[in-house]
């Protein structure tokens, strides 16, 4: 339950989070599977989705995760739909949307990569095209109903488009036919933090961290819950850990810092620890300074520590940046991820 001296922000309808990490730490891996035996190294990129930003109103609800920045996109296709791993050719595009519930069982997938067939279905997602995404994977999934990466795109392509619901049917079929597919716990879990069901969220959270546990995105994401929950303590640890997993990364996001500087601030002002909470909105702003949220959440802080003519620069700062982050806007504050670059391997 939210403090009601500080209430959640809302997002506007069509720019709900887009969880950044668990396809972006794939192509850190950068290894294609080249048959049983040999690994090459390669870069396959595919970046997932398009430029966020949230807009907040302070006076009222939801969830607002903040911001992280995508990598330049880089696709490499393969055909025009997937063929089987057994080389089965696929049947014709039907426009209907099955739910698959029979047929043969699928070889359990590598937990942290998806298969090259499947590139030019990620690259329609990423471009925006759900429905022809879905129509080929309806296609392919008439023929192999328990592929579980599969499966798990038709999830991820109801994600794209906030369809949460939709999303959730599909992320557990594909954990059901493959539990080893750790990608699946990822999305599942801010699928259902944005269904309102904190306690199944976190337990994908925490599946996910056992075999990733080195993630900074998802001990943001349980930071998120603990905020919804009050639970502070908690949230204060993981997101002191999310910041510092991201500042181990070999390549650091300011964004994905930025975002979690901004949330233990949050933190703090509701346990009424002010300057401890400005200090975390200036490093916040410092690394990213087009974090508008953060420059809002820094205004209110000044303004309760007496600091009028700074929280009144405060502002002004925060009327500029998201000037330039949404000309026109007259929203309140926030950012949040916006890619999922996405590592695969061949068979």
């Amino acid at each position: 339950m939210h403090n009601p001296l500080f209430p959640p922000y809302r997002l506007e309808p069509a720019e709900r989070f887009v969880p950044k990490f668990a396809l972006s730490k794939l192509v850190k891996k950068g290894q294609f599977n080249v048959g049983n035996s040999q690994r090459k190294k390669t870069s396959f990129l595919v970046a997932f989705f398009a430029q966020f930003v949230t807009v907040v109103s302070v006076a009222g609800c939801g969830r607002s995760p903040d911001s992280s920045s995508p990598p330049s996109p880089q696709v490499s296709g393969t055909s025009a739909a997937p063929k089987s791993a057994q080389g089965a050719p696929t049947t014709k595009a039907s426009a209907t949307e099955q739910n698959p519930t029979s047929g043969q069982t699928y070889t359990q997938s590598n937990s942290s990569t998806l298969r090259t067939e499947f590139s030019e279905i990620i690259s329609l997602i990423q471009a925006g095209s759900s429905g022809p995404a879905r129509i080929r994977l309806n296609s392919y999934l008439q023929t192999h109903p328990n592929d579980a990466q599969a499966l798990f795109l038709f999830g991820l392509s109801y994600h794209r488009e906030q369809k949460y619901g939709q999303a959730r049917a599909y992320f557990e079929k594909s954990a059901a036919a493959d539990p080893s597919l750790m990608l699946t716990n990822y999305f599942y879990a801010w699928t259902l933090f944005y269904l309102g069901e904190l306690d199944g969220s976190r337990n994908a959270f925490e599946k996910y961290l056992v075999s990733n546990p080195n993630e900074s995105d998802v001990y943001f994401g349980l930071g998120l819950i603990d905020l919804d929950q009050d639970t502070l303590e908690t949230a204060e640890r993981n997101f002191q850990k999310s910041i510092e997993l991201a500042k181990a990364a070999k390549k650091r996001d300011l964004r994905t810092e930025s975002k979690s500087h901004a949330r233990l601030a949050e933190v703090y002002e509701r346990q009424d620890r002010l300057h401890e909470a400005r200090g975390e909105l200036e490093q916040a702003v410092t690394l990213y300074p087009d974090h508008y949220e953060a420059y809002y959440k820094l205004s209110r802080v000044l303004t309760r520590l007496g600091e009028t003519e700074a929280a009144q620069q405060a502002n002004q700062n925060f009327l500029a940046a998201r000037e330039r982050v949404r000309p026109g806007s007259s929203g309140g504050a926030a950012t949040q991820p916006t890619t999922a670059p996405i590592s695969v391997h061949e068979q």
